[in-house]
């Protein structure tokens, strides 16, 4: 009889938090959007070097995530000449990838196919062959 009370106090606790998420789980809205861009670009300035690289991460992740195709796209621009000011191609690969993911996911495919020759090259001579033929695979 105990055992039976424990499962039942575990399904209502799993429901409660299930009914707590989706309530709290609201979409953004494009207000929501721009407030947490602006919050962002208000502190690019202040930063310098990694951190700085990491809040033009965190604000190209705000944007892909809400389908904001432009601005995420001049923010990639963006993170990729900091992480060549910084000396790590490893960041830029990344960021680079993420100009190739961003045009395929948005469906922006005359984009890509401008935007992979531009990045085959760099990945060629970087010789980041794994990157190389996914962007080959994409295009």
């Amino acid at each position: 009889m105990k055992k039976m009370s424990n499962i039942k106090r575990l399904v209502v606790l799993l429901l409660t938090f299930v009914c707590l998420s989706l309530t709290y789980a609201k979409p953004l809205t494009p207000a929501d959007i721009q407030h947490k861009a602006d919050s962002l670009r208000s502190i690019i300035n202040t930063r310098q070097g990694e951190e700085r690289a990491a809040v033009f991460r965190e604000l190209f992740k705000l944007y892909f995530a809400n389908n904001q195709v432009e601005p995420a796209y001049i923010v990639l621009d963006e993170l990729i000449a900091l992480e060549q000011q910084l000396n790590n191609p490893e960041r830029e690969a990344s960021a680079r990838w993420n100009k190739i993911a961003l045009l395929n996911n948005a469906g922006r495919y005359e984009m890509l196919l401008d935007e992979a020759e531009t990045q085959l090259k760099w990945f060629k001579d970087h010789q980041m062959w794994d990157r190389y033929y996914q962007i080959w695979q994409r295009k």
